[in-house]
């Protein structure tokens, strides 16, 4: 049995699904009746239009150019499908707006609006991603060897800001099983200065409940009371 290729996409999108659900769900049950409730609600619909932002422009510059290097147009579709979907944001972005300033008798229709927009924009993602997992990296797997997919996603990573990488790590730490999470987090620490492992390591055990925290501390053989009197 041939070994399983590095997939670029598998971590990443899982986080996707879940912030997907995760604030759809928000906003299915966001009370337009309480202030606090929908800024909430409405900030976490605007920070899942940021991600996504950020994820497309980091799949055109790194992915897409790597495809259409070795395989001109391998990348057509998921790049009009991109174009599309930055259209949805804008879209999604404004419609936010409209629910906070509506009048609160036509909140709860403006706000109904939103979600069906939301389910709709999550599903055309859910099959845009699906089609990448399979075609997109099948291409790429036939044009890149795994070391030089390793480097792309590498120099991914290396372009984005911490301010952003902190809150993308968490959500790739909370989407994927414990044994990659150590190895996700142990090659930080293997390649990154000390504090700055420490503020991945701390956004890590954030984003996870106590017995998935003491798995990953374990596995990093970090002694789960060691760390919680050094972080205290």
């Amino acid at each position: 049995m041939n070994a399983p290729r590095f997939d670029i996409y598998r971590q990443i999108h899982k986080a996707l699904r879940i912030a997907f659900a995760q604030t759809h769900a928000h906003v299915g049950r966001m009370d337009c009746t309480d202030p606090d409730d929908m800024h909430t609600a409405l900030s976490a619909v605007e920070d899942l239009l940021a991600a996504c932002r950020s994820h497309l422009a980091h799949e055109n510059a790194f992915v897409h150019a790597a495809l259409e290097a070795r395989s001109p147009a391998a990348s057509r579709r998921t790049a009009e499908e991109h174009g599309h979907h930055d259209d949805a944001l804008l879209r999604l972005s404004q419609a936010c707006v409209e629910v906070a300033r509506a009048e609160p008798a036509q909140r709860q229709r403006i706000a109904d609006r939103l979600y069906d927009e939301l389910g709709e924009f999550i599903a055309d993602n859910l099959v845009h991603m699906r089609y990448e997992e399979t075609v997109n990296n099948t291409a790429l797997w036939t044009h890149y060897d795994d070391a030089e997919l390793v480097a792309i996603e590498q120099a991914l990573v290396a372009s984005i800001p911490p301010p952003e990488l902190l809150p993308t790590l968490a959500g790739i730490v909370a989407a994927v099983p414990p044994h990659e999470r150590v190895a996700l987090l142990d090659g930080i620490r293997r390649s990154a200065p000390p504090p700055v492992f420490d503020s991945m390591l701390a956004a890590a055990l954030q984003a996870l409940g106590e017995r998935d925290r003491e798995k990953l501390l374990r596995g990093l053989c970090i002694e789960p009371a060691l760390h919680a009197a050094i972080a205290a």
